[in-house]
């Protein structure tokens, strides 16, 4: 089974950023059912109650470098892309693009 860990700012009851997580992580279902969603989460307890994600927690480096060894995809969803310029956002659309290609 593949796995995929989507990074943002997860579990600080953010419902704009916690509702983004919840349609990603619903396409990658919709698209394989199979694939396991995991997101990095401030609060894990809460994603996966109110968002219905499976969470990993964020508050330890070490763990995390870790998770990221064990993953077959990281998705970086942010909402910064409004203030990159058009190369910056160009090179990290590829970014997730090559990473989706390759999973």
């Amino acid at each position: 089974m593949k796995t995929v860990l989507i990074c943002g700012y997860y579990g600080f009851r953010n419902m704009g950023d916690e509702a983004l997580l919840k349609s990603v992580a619903g396409l990658f279902k919709e698209i394989d059912p199979t694939i396991a969603v995991e997101a990095l989460s401030y609060n894990v307890k809460y994603t996966e109650e109110a968002i219905g994600v499976k969470g990993f927690s964020r508050k330890s480096l070490i763990k995390l470098i870790q998770k990221l060894w064990q993953v077959d995809c990281v998705v970086l969803v942010v909402d910064l892309c409004y203030k990159m310029s058009p190369v910056q956002n160009h090179c990290f659309i590829t970014l997730v693009l090559s990473c989706w290609l390759s999973f």
